[in-house]
């Protein structure tokens, strides 16, 4: 039999039996779709977080608590930031973050926000992109103003049928604060920041009893390799405060390498435990063209009195199987795709085609056709003809 033949009678016993393929390729489709889903929303993942280290720039250090405890360690405080800039010329900006959760009141309605106290450098040193009004100035923190910057999702929250919050008021510590800013979100290292308010540090500390900085955060100068700014910062504060001092000095780099990690291991536990379906769909299409081959067992006789050889009789349900899957790949990646989209919508993740998941995708599903279809191929190329012909 030609090439021609064989894609012709493997497709005349797909479409005899349509019921059967669906059934056949159905756990297939499932699988690849799971597939499919996991690997786009893994991948958009990383690349949104890749592409934040990028707005952040390479240049950014994050000075966090440091000693035993880790997050509970000892934390720096103001006389640390003004040591930094006092010493080190390897220094562009140095920001200072206190962050605290609290009930913000707009009205009658109430929500939990994060709110950062902090100084006018904040927004040069994190790359706030700025969308309305201002951010926090020298004199906000001289004068300790009762005002505050809000980002996007604290806009939603707070101002929701609101054109613009610009002049609004929200009440904190039961005191009446003015909206003088709007800022896009932020990633932070393990997902999006949530709804946040900026205010300043010096006045939210009027309301505080605790005065410690949740961090600081250094911005190294055009063209200096980052490893000496590390090195630079550290040795500062292991001057102030001992060697524990160098733990809490870190590149953002390195904060987001490790959520990139973690996302990636994810991506490849998760997967690993969606391919499982396919599996089952495997075992699956094995049954389904076992039941076949008993059904048209007196087909499999005709043929092979008409001439058709063991062969032509392997390679035709070999056909049929992986016919099947690429089909099943194909619709799969389809769904597994459009649904990764609306995931992506709904997650606010910058979703797309990526090759590697409908290249995989098409791969593994074909190679399922092949490896599930051999045995009832087998079995069929097996048949003594005689036998096959007698049997109702």
């Amino acid at each position: 039999m030609s090439s021609r033949d064989f894609w012709e009678t493997a497709m005349e016993g797909i479409r005899a039996y349509p019921l059967r393929s669906f059934l056949a390729i159905l756990g297939i489709v499932i699988g690849i779709a799971a597939v499919t889903v996991v690997v786009t929303i893994g991948e958009a993942s990383r690349r949104e977080i890749e592409a934040e280290i990028q707005k952040l720039g390479s240049r950014l250090l994050e000075v966090g608590h440091y000693g035993s405890g880790g997050g509970s360690g000892r934390a720096f405080d103001d006389r640390d930031i003004g040591r930094i800039e006092q010493v080190s010329s390897l220094v562009e900006a140095v920001a200072s973050e206190q962050t605290v959760t609290l009930s913000i009141r707009v009205g009658r309605q109430a929500a939990v926000v994060r709110v950062v106290g902090t100084d006018s450098n904040f927004s040069l040193v994190r790359h706030l992109s700025v969308q309305a009004g201002r951010f926090l100035s020298p004199l906000d923190l001289e004068r300790e103003r009762q005002v505050g910057v809000i980002n996007q999702s604290a806009r939603e929250l707070l101002f929701p049928m609101d054109d613009s919050p610009m002049g609004k008021h929200f009440l904190a510590f039961g005191r009446q604060f003015e909206v003088i800013g709007l800022v896009a979100d932020t990633i932070q290292q393990y997902g999006p920041e949530g709804a946040a308010i900026y205010l300043p540090l010096s006045t939210l500390r009027r309301f505080l009893m605790d005065r410690q900085l949740s961090n600081l955060w250094v911005l190294i100068r055009e063209g200096v390799p980052v490893e000496r700014g590390v090195h630079e910062v550290a040795a500062i504060l292991v001057a102030r405060h001992g060697d524990d001092a160098a733990d809490g000095v870190r590149p953002i780099s390195d904060l987001f390498e490790e959520e990139v990690q973690f996302t990636r291991t994810a991506t490849r536990v998760i997967s690993g435990i969606a391919a499982i379906s396919l599996l089952v769909g495997g075992i699956g299409l094995m049954n389904t063209l076992l039941a076949g081959v008993r059904e048209r067992v007196r087909e499999v006789g005709i043929r092979r009195v008409v001439g058709a050889t063991r062969r032509d009789l392997l390679v035709q349900f070999l056909l049929e199987g992986f016919i099947l899957c690429f089909i099943a790949g194909v619709v799969g990646i389809v769904v597994g795709v459009q649904t990764a989209s609306a995931i992506g919508t709904m997650l606010e993740l910058p979703t797309g085609i990526f090759w590697e998941a409908p290249l995989m995708g098409v791969a593994i599903s074909s190679a399922v056709g092949l490896i599930f279809s051999l045995y009832p191929a087998i079995i069929a190329s097996r048949m003594d003809p005689i036998t096959a012909l007698k049997t109702e």
